[in-house]
């Protein structure tokens, strides 16, 4: 434990973009087998250590880069040669991001991404707003890929986060447009979050 201590405080005082993903990574685990107490303890351990750093904090922000464009110039979804758009790739990635440094800012110790979402939402001077459609937009995007997952399975298929986009009908391709648009605005909430 002491060992990991030291590795996680050295990530975050080093801010090095090579250690991002190692670090990143320390802030989502759960134990499945083992001293659970002690894993508990190492992930308390490094949210502490990062509460505060403000300097690490908006590299974190900073290496999940810009949100890649879903809805192209036509205003269709993009879609790859299969017809499928990768909503991993086109938001939840960037939502889950978003929700972990910012939770790691404001002190909201939580795991899930709509957990944390709740938590930074009852924090003093965040925006409400903004925060209630990004959960919205998670839970739609989650909807979205587990429908698509089930479908997939029951066609002997793997399940992955790329939706078919014919099947979605017009109701929620237009959802998902808007939630999706709204993803572009998640660097500025970043940054006005964490102080520019």
């Amino acid at each position: 434990l002491a060992t990991w201590r030291r590795r996680v405080g050295h990530w975050i005082a080093r801010s090095d973009p090579r250690d991002l993903l190692s670090v990143d990574i320390t802030f989502d685990f759960q134990p499945v087998h083992g001293d659970r107490a002690m894993a508990d303890a190492l992930w308390q351990d490094a949210w502490e250590a990062a509460r505060g750093q403000v300097a690490f904090l908006k590299l974190l922000a900073e290496n999940a880069g810009e949100p890649a464009t879903a809805v192209t110039f036509f205003g269709r979804l993009r879609s790859d040669e299969d017809g499928r758009i990768d909503l991993k790739l086109h938001g939840l990635k960037d939502i889950v991001t978003t929700a972990r440094v910012l939770a790691l800012h404001r002190g909201v110790r939580r795991h899930a991404t709509h957990v944390r979402l709740q938590g930074l939402r009852q924090s003093p001077d965040a925006p409400e707003g903004d925060l209630a459609t990004l959960d919205e937009a998670h839970a739609l995007i989650l909807d979205c890929i587990l429908r698509q997952q089930l479908a997939d399975i029951g066609e002997g298929l793997g399940p992955t986060n790329r939706v078919v986009v014919a099947t979605l009908d017009r109701r929620r391709t237009a959802e998902l447009k808007t939630a999706l648009a709204r993803i572009a605005l998640l660097p500025e909430l970043r940054r006005d979050m964490l102080g520019g």
